[in-house]
């Protein structure tokens, strides 16, 4: 039996930004639900791969960090992600810095954003990897066929995609609905 991703509804996404308002862990959670970055994949972004003006980043490896796959694979932003990396500041190559400038450390980021979920009383389950299936599962629940979730989510093959078929039910009936007969 195939386990379904955790993932936020709007309301429990809106409930842990409210809660983290003015931390740059509020930063971290509203790019990643708007972009579907994994955590190695925002803790590691440069500013050098931002371009606000065509609205997209890029995502590739670094002497520090592979993506999976070592692939390089372009993100468009939505008007929140964009509006959230123009008002930060650049005070380094990284977007998200640690403490001592350098790639801000990933069990460090898991703990916070745990803390933060149980402060919300949110599922205690969520991990940081549950905004990925987050911006997967609002974007099928809005209607956005599986192919463009699938390749804004960089994954190889629609089957790794199709966790989230069951939440275009809505899609799927309004798709049967087309389907007139004269009687």
């Amino acid at each position: 039996v195939e386990k379904l991703p955790l993932f936020l509804t709007k309301e429990d996404l809106a409930k842990l930004l409210a809660h983290t308002k003015g931390d740059q862990l509020h930063d971290l959670i509203l790019l990643a639900a708007m972009t579907g970055l994994r955590k190695g994949e925002l803790l590691n972004l440069s500013w050098n791969d931002v371009d606000l003006l065509r609205g997209i980043l890029i995502v590739r490896s670094s002497v520090s960090y592979r993506t999976k796959a070592g692939k390089i694979r372009s993100v468009p932003l939505n008007a929140t992600a964009r509006q959230l990396l123009g008002n930060m500041s650049r005070t380094t190559d990284l977007v998200f810095p640690g403490d001592r400038g350098g790639p801000y450390n990933h069990d460090f980021l898991s703990r916070r954003f745990k803390k933060a979920v149980l402060k919300c009383g949110l599922d205690k389950r969520l991990h940081f990897h549950s905004l990925r299936h987050t911006f997967a599962s609002l974007l099928v629940q809005d209607g956005v066929p599986l192919y463009h979730v699938q390749r804004l989510l960089g994954h190889s093959s629609a089957r790794v995609t199709e966790i989230y078929a069951h939440l275009g039910h809505a899609e799927l009936s309004g798709s049967v609905e087309r389907l007139t007969l004269a009687r």
